[in-house]
This record gives structure tokens, C-alpha cells and sequence, in this order.
């Protein structure tokens, strides 16, 4: 959980501290690559903020938070359904990207949000962190042959094999039904993801990691849709026993 300090807030990834924020002009500090001790690395960020001059203007996480700023302002509350829906407003996966947890954006504007808000936005940043590590993992199988793709500007990613064919991904949250069933969550993918081919990865009871993995034609299903093992949408694929088969099996769709 990252912690206001003075005018700073630290940027937590996978339990680390890797930047913070000046909660006066939205400046950002990096932690120093090459130290591991994690109040070396607070010092560290802290004695940046200290060298600091605010002014305006200081780049992408600026212009973020006057935006969020702006909203709150207008609204009187701010949550990701409502950027969402408004017009004008950047994606949420770019949001996660420059300024982390909507948590974290809260302590930097002082806003206090309604008790229980923050569990679906916590769900999200954790599938998202989840997806870039299988993006990674799958950039350093394939060093010549997958290359992340983000189609007219969006920060969505996909990923392009051999420089032909692209891969939706869907990331399936488990969770267990009355019985103690396990099952699987689907969300859409944007309407002009749907015609690509779509790998599916099923996280596990913990939805830290994903245990098992589908190859579909398309990502045409347009609606939420709760499943389990025996589901007819993973009959139409192919289940891949191993990240390394990727290429073959998309092979075999077109």
C-alpha cells in the first residue's frame, strides 16, 4: 500500500516502491535502479522531492492528474466508472500506468471516497499487472517473432505474431460459485479486437497468475459470461499445454 510522506506519494508495483508522485504539480520520481533496500529507495525518492522545484506543465502524469482534478471538481466524486464514461477522459489502463491505483490518486487529490470503493478498482490494477508479466514472459519465448501492438492509439496492448497475426487477450478472473465450484469470469473485448485471434489465460483460485490457457478464432462473444471447464466458448479453441505452442496452434487457424 503506498503511504503519503510531506507532499509525495509513493508508487508501490508488486510490493515494490518504484516511483512517487508530488502531490503539488504531479511530478515523478523514480526509484534508483541499481538499490533494492526499500527505505534506501524511499530516501532516495524523498531526497529527489527535496531538490524539487514544482512548476507547472511537468508532463504526462500532470496532465492526468488535472484532468482527474477537473472531474472531481465538476462532479463532486470521482471513481473509474465515471472516467469512464465521460468524454474526453484518458483510459484507465493509461491512468494505472503513469499514477498507479485509484487509491493512490485519492491520497494525491484528498479525496476521500465511501467506504468499500476501492475492491473493483484493486481487482483491475491486479489483472493488469497480471497481463503485462504474460506479456513479458511471452516477448522474451519469442524475441523475433511477438511484438506488442496498440491499434489506432488506444493503450490497450495486443500482440502481432510474425508480423501478420494479431492476439486479442483476455484475462479471466476465477471465483467460486455456492457449491465451491470454480469458475471463470469473461469480459468483451473492444469491438474492433473481436475479429482477432484471442488468447484466453484462466487465472488461479488466488487470481495472482495465470494456470491455464486458451487459443480461440475470435473474441467475438459480446457479453459477460461466467464459465467452467467443460464451457462450449473453450470447446471452439484449442487449450495450450504450453506457452512455447502458441505459434502452431495459431498457425492452424489460418
Amino acid at each position: 500500500m503506498s503511504l503519503p510522506v510531506k507532499q509525495l506519494t509513493f508508487i508501490e508495483k508488486s510490493g515494490r516502491v518504484v516511483a512517487g508522485v508530488c502531490h503539488c504539480c504531479g511530478a515523478r520520481f523514480l526509484a534508483p535502479p541499481d538499490v533494492e533496500q526499500p527505505q534506501q529507495i524511499r530516501d532516495d525518492i524523498l531526497n529527489q522531492l527535496g531538490q524539487h522545484k514544482c512548476a507547472p506543465n511537468q508532463g504526462r502524469d500532470t496532465e492526468l492528474l488535472r484532468q482527474l482534478k477537473w472531474l472531481l471538481t465538476k462532479k463532486g466524486y470521482l471513481s473509474e466508472k465515471l472516467v469512464r464514461k465521460t468524454v474526453g477522459m484518458p483510459s484507465l489502463a493509461t491512468i494505472y500506468h503513469y499514477l498507479g491505483s485509484f487509491r493512490q490518486i485519492y491520497r494525491i487529490l484528498g479525496y476521500r471516497p465511501r467506504i468499500g470503493v476501492f475492491r473493483g478498482s484493486e481487482h483491475r490494477h491486479q489483472t493488469y499487472h497480471v497481463r503485462d508479466q504474460l506479456i513479458h514472459q511471452l516477448e522474451v519465448l519469442f524475441p523475433d517473432r511477438i511484438r506488442v501492438v496498440h491499434s489506432h492509439g488506444k493503450t490497450r496492448p495486443e500482440l502481432q505474431l510474425n508480423g501478420r497475426h494479431v492476439i486479442s487477450i483476455s484475462i479471466c478472473r476465477a471465483r467460486k460459485t455456492r457449491t465451491g465450484q470454480l469458475q471463470w469470469v469473461f469480459h468483451p473485448v473492444p469491438k474492433d479486437e473481436r475479429e482477432h485471434t484471442m488468447l484466453l489465460c484462466l487465472l488461479d483460485e488466488s487470481n495472482t497468475k495465470c494456470v491455464i490457457y486458451y487459443l480461440l478464432p475470435n473474441a467475438k462473444m459480446s457479453s459477460n459470461h461466467c464459465f467452467e471447464h467443460d464451457d462450449p466458448m473453450l470447446a471452439a479453441g484449442s487449450r495450450v499445454p504450453n506457452l512455447s505452442q502458441i505459434p502452431e496452434i495459431v498457425g492452424r487457424f489460418h
